[in-house]
């Protein structure tokens, strides 16, 4: 089963150094975003706002509806009192409108600072309270939450602006600057994230072929993995082991089940090679 990591950015300046980094190409699409991607790693340029985020999660499981995705969400943000170019994972994402609030999962090795985005409808140029503020994370995390779990959807956020220097000295020059000088851990992030969803892949793969044998047999963990194995090997092979075959249809219990297929695969195998 195919696995990748989906990005969600919302303006093209806090992408570019990331499209660049990763040299992803812009790809055709009939959705409302633009998307750039390359070997498993595809970005939505989603425009400003919660809706916007959530439209670019949908956007991009429909432009990869078989893969098993990891999702973050990269961009700048305002906050109280940290300094401008600090950059960090977020444990909480609160959408200020609704009062609604979502937790991420760490289940990786992330070697960075984490900490609380607040979603806003409006640019917030108050920083009322000891959290970042963005336009985005909510609508982002709402979405991508309905596809997939929390410990495979993340949000990164670098401080674009604060109290002593505020969102309207920003410039489009200085928001890829800031990104830029974040894209390496941008970088070893996005591997992190495959590697779990590569770890998902490969569950799901497992589940897809065991599941018709556990409905209709009892197999131990031990058998379980002796099954799986097994069924690979026949995968492999080009043997379809099906449950309604006649070599297990009628077995009594997941022991036999597990030996009728294995004479069946090394029946089907020495019967290719005895024609070779």
């Amino acid at each position: 089963m195919n696995h990748g990591v989906n990005l969600v950015v919302a303006l093209r300046p806090e992408a570019g150094p990331i499209i660049e980094h990763f040299d992803l190409k812009r790809q055709p699409s009939s959705g409302r975003v633009s998307i750039f991607a390359n070997e498993g790693l595809t970005l939505a340029v989603s425009g400003l706002g919660k809706t916007a985020a959530a439209n670019a999660v949908e956007d991009l499981n429909s432009f990869s509806p078989d893969q098993v995705s990891a999702w973050f969400n990269i961009g700048i943000a305002g906050h109280q009192s940290l300094d401008i170019g600090e950059g960090y994972l977020v444990h909480r994402v609160n959408d200020k409108a609704t009062e609604q609030t979502w937790y991420p999962m760490f289940v990786f090795d992330h070697g960075c600072s984490t900490g609380i985005v607040t979603t806003v409808d409006q640019v917030e140029t108050e920083y009322a309270e000891p959290t970042g503020y963005d336009m985005e994370a909510s609508g982002f995390v709402a979405a991508a939450f309905r596809l997939a779990t929390a410990e495979t959807v993340h949000c990164y956020k670098i401080v674009s602006d604060n109290s002593p220097a505020t969102l309207s000295q920003l410039t489009a020059q200085r928001v890829s600057e800031l990104v830029e000088s974040h894209v390496q851990t941008i970088a070893r992030l996005v591997h992190s994230l495959d590697g779990l969803a590569a770890g998902l892949a490969a569950r799901n793969s497992r589940d897809l072929l065991l599941q018709p044998f556990l409905e209709n047999w009892k197999f131990s963990v031990t058998q379980q993995h002796m099954l799986f194995k097994l069924l690979r090997k026949a995968k492999a092979l080009g043997y379809i082991a099906d449950v309604n075959s006649d070599a297990v249809r009628d077995c009594q219990s997941g022991k036999e089940v597990i030996q009728k297929i294995s004479d069946q695969v090394n029946s089907y195998w020495s019967q290719q090679h005895s024609n070779v």
